[in-house]
């Protein structure tokens, strides 16, 4: 069942017209796109253009007036006798369905393998944080969201070593770290020993002690990154190239691999050196690391507060070590992650997840 279907269902006969105006939302939101399709073919018109531009502003203030109103009855029908909306969302979230058949069963070997890694980070004393999608998923489902298939985690890049020997004493799991050559990218991810390249895994985000306060330090930050990514850009297009683009670069190609990392090495130093990285006794935040940092992500600076003073949250029975604030850092990330999505069909982030 959809989702407004399942909305649907609990609100009385004589409230369903919703549907009515979700159906209006539907229409109008076509007629914005056939106007978007004719603007690219109007772009040289510049009076016709003019028209079209203020038809779509026109179309997208009577969409957004629209949306607004059906999320105000709905939540005003929903919300029961002296529960504020707040609670009602969050009810409602923990009231969806579970993922079903291939998406469930891949879902609960992922939570198999993150209850695994917590025992072992937490018999070592190795901290860690659930991140991202996951972290939506804790606070809002009580466990995964129920389109998702990943699991997302962060963790210090002081620590990355530290939990790589462990691992490798172990002997069930394995980490894997590569260079994406697709978006300059680290991928560090944790997976049972032997599984396959296409076995479930836990994605380590990995984040630095920073100095950083505002975001204009934030842009300086990604202002280096951006340099990282030509350098990387440059000399993957080479001739001859050891790393070319759209391609991945694994330890077992020590060359590539010991020069990718170096060039990634050289920019995290400058970022220490220029005062944006720091060491965990001189630091005011922490950020993600210049390792999986991309320009698209609305990446924030976390106060080192909230790594200092984590809490738990349930995730799929069990409970995981959260961000301390961590409703205040979804905000930023997905904005309001208590608004009904708009799209439930793809684990791709998007501010309507």
């Amino acid at each position: 069942m959809s989702i407004i279907g399942k909305i649907k269902g609990f609100l009385p006969a004589s409230s369903r017209s919703l549907h009515g105006m979700y159906g209006e939302v539907l229409q109008i939101k076509e007629i914005a796109q056939i106007l978007y399709d004719i603007r690219g073919m109007l772009e040289d018109h510049g009076q016709r253009l003019w028209n079209i531009e203020s038809r779509l502003q026109e179309y997208e203030n009577q969409l957004n007036a629209f949306e607004m109103q059906s999320n105000e009855m709905l939540w005003r029908i929903y919300k029961r006798d002296g529960e504020d909306v707040v609670d009602a969302k969050k009810r409602f979230f923990k009231s969806l369905d579970k993922a079903e058949g291939l998406l469930r069963e891949h879902q609960l070997v992922l939570k198999s393998l993150l209850s695994d890694f917590d025992n072992l980070c937490k018999a070592n004393r190795i901290k860690y944080f659930l991140a991202t999608g996951t972290l939506l998923g804790a606070i809002r489902h009580g466990g995964f969201v129920p389109w998702d298939d990943d699991v997302d985690v962060g963790i210090m890049n002081e620590d990355i070593d530290r939990l790589k020997d462990v691992v490798s004493k172990d002997g069930r799991f394995e980490i894997t770290d590569i260079f994406d050559q697709y978006v300059f990218c680290r991928q560090v991810r944790f997976k049972r020993r032997d599984s396959g390249d296409n076995a479930p895994f836990v994605d380590l985000f990995i984040y630095e002690y920073s100095r950083c306060k505002t975001n204009r330090d934030l842009l300086q930050v990604k202002e280096v990154r951006r340099e990282l990514m030509d350098c990387l850009e440059d000399d993957s297009a080479k001739e001859g190239s050891l790393h070319p683009l759209n391609t991945y670069t694994y330890p077992e190609n020590e060359e590539a691999y010991v020069a990718v990392s170096r060039t990634f090495q050289e920019y995290r130093n400058r970022l220490f050196e220029e005062g944006f990285y720091c060491s965990k006794e001189n630091a005011c935040s922490i950020i993600w690391s210049i390792e999986n940092l991309s320009f698209g992500d609305p990446v924030h600076i976390i106060p080192i507060e909230y790594y200092e003073n984590m809490r738990t949250c349930e995730f799929e029975g069990k409970d995981y070590l959260i961000l301390g604030n961590s409703e205040k850092l979804l905000t930023q990330h997905y904005k309001d992650w208590l608004k009904i999505p708009t799209d439930i069909n793809t684990h791709y982030r998007h501010y309507d997840i």
